[in-house]
């Protein structure tokens, strides 16, 4: 869609009204004992006892978006909902896509026009300049917003167009990690992981738990445009509630191979097929502690990326056949879902999604109904990818392990393998983004030589 537009809604959330009540500790140095504060008002609570001292109430609640995260996006979009679907002069309707509520989808004799909403941040894309402005204006008299023109960037992720496609990185956020880190000089290093991480060689927690979960959280975002991190992050991230200096190390060692791939970012080219693709893949008992196995997968709409995951499976699996036919229906899962949002947008593949897998028992089984000593256990949602099959809706394919895109996402690799995977997941350096970063080292490295 060669027009597009960028804008944010700078007032419409900030005093939207929750349907629940949010409720908060007090503020540092404002408890007044026996009371507490509701919507700016001191009101009076009872006193709890119990047997050993008695405790003092300290809660505050509200009802404003502002406050709660949780609610936010649920409350944003239901009076942005209401307006963008109602019929306006000269406007046809959009209608809410039904696999994400979040966007919004037009149709008209003289193009399409797309509408994603976050909270206060929405993008604005369609195939006619004349539709776009046209739906700008009808926005505008609803809310007070800022048209940021030609997209750039969109919730931390800056966006590059090329003659050829699209480039989706995250480079700017970063760097703010490794300067928040204080790694922005750090030596930097091929892989995220070490090939043998299961060992805890030193079990000291870590003095601030709090810096280490935002260390993790951060990373867990940028995985939004770097799916080669999406293994090493989602290891880390099994360890928040009781992080140990060992766990910490492995944090490092990922801000050093982000430090040496800083520029990647997702590269999605304009002339592709319309093929849905995916490749699925598991670890069969690849955790130490709880010996469950890890699914792996990502989606191709031709040679693009569109989705992937990193998952510990919930149960333990009594064979990799297992491990990876659970793989699979998750996988299949994602592809109906892929399916769904495609219609929407009036994108029709001209042939069932293929489920590519290296595991032959694993595909026997999605396609032979015979039930089997051995897989008479596996839960029957797990069958899905199955009935798909029989359904002709997807299409199962082998491929040997060493064309095996998924095995990024269930363990750690080698430099040369990870290299030749980011490529075919057309992971690239942006280099034009290079010398913005340089400058802003640049900066930093003569303010504190003027200090």
């Amino acid at each position: 869609m060669p027009a597009s537009s960028g804008f944010i809604s700078m007032t419409a959330l900030l005093m939207d009204e929750l349907d629940q009540f949010v409720f908060l500790s007090s503020p540092t140095n404002t408890h007044v004992p026996g009371t507490s504060m509701i919507d700016g008002t001191v009101i009076s609570l009872p006193t709890v006892h119990t047997d050993q001292e008695e405790l003092l109430p300290e809660v505050c609640s509200s009802s404003l978006a502002e406050i709660s995260a949780e609610q936010v996006q649920d409350e944003a979009l239901q009076p942005r909902h209401s307006m963008v679907t109602r019929s306006q002069s000269g406007i046809v309707k959009p209608n809410p896509n039904l696999a994400n509520p979040s966007l919004f989808v037009m149709h008209t004799s003289t193009g399409v026009l797309v509408l994603l909403i976050y909270v206060d941040d929405m993008l604005l894309t369609g195939s006619s300049m004349a539709l776009v402005q046209n739906f700008l204006q009808v926005l505008s008299k609803e809310f007070s917003m800022k048209d940021l023109g030609p997209l750039h960037h969109f919730l931390g992720i800056q966006i590059q167009s090329t003659d050829s496609g699209l480039q989706l990185n995250q480079t700017r956020y970063a760097y703010s990690i490794l300067e928040r880190a204080q790694m922005v000089d750090c030596q930097p290093m091929p892989t995220p992981l070490v090939q043998r991480h299961d060992a805890v060689t030193d079990p000291t927690p870590v003095a601030d738990p709090t810096f280490f979960r935002g260390l993790v959280g951060s990373l867990q975002y940028l995985t939004l445009t770097r799916p080669d991190l999406s293994y090493s992050v989602n290891y880390i991230s099994q360890f928040m509630h009781s992080p140990t200096l060992s766990h910490l190390k492995y944090v490092r060692r990922i801000l050093r191979y982000l430090k040496g791939t800083i520029h990647f970012g997702l590269f999605f080219k304009k002339d592709t097929s319309l093929v849905l693709s995916a490749f699925s893949d598991a670890d069969w008992a690849g955790c130490p502690t709880t010996r469950r196995s890890t699914t792996g997968y990502c989606t191709f709409l031709g040679c693009n990326i569109i989705s992937w995951c990193a998952k510990k499976q919930h149960t333990v699996a009594r064979s990799s056949t297992e491990a990876e036919y659970r793989s699979m229906a998750h996988t299949a899962a994602e592809l109906t879902w892929l399916g769904y949002l495609l219609q929407d947008l009036q994108i029709y593949p001209k042939q069932p999604p293929i489920l590519y897998g290296d595991n032959l028992s694993a595909l026997h089984l999605t396609v032979n109904p015979v039930l089997h000593s051995r897989s008479k256990h596996v839960a029957l949602d797990y069958h899905y990818v199955r009935e798909r099959v029989a359904q002709g809706a997807l299409i199962t394919r082998y491929i040997p392990s060493a064309y095996q895109i998924a095995d990024i996402f269930t363990k750690s690799m080698t430099k040369a393998r990870l290299a030749q995977f980011r490529r075919k997941l057309c992971l690239h350096p942006g280099h034009s983004l290079r010398g913005d970063i340089n400058s802003r080292s640049n900066k930093d490295e003569s303010t504190s030589q003027e200090k």
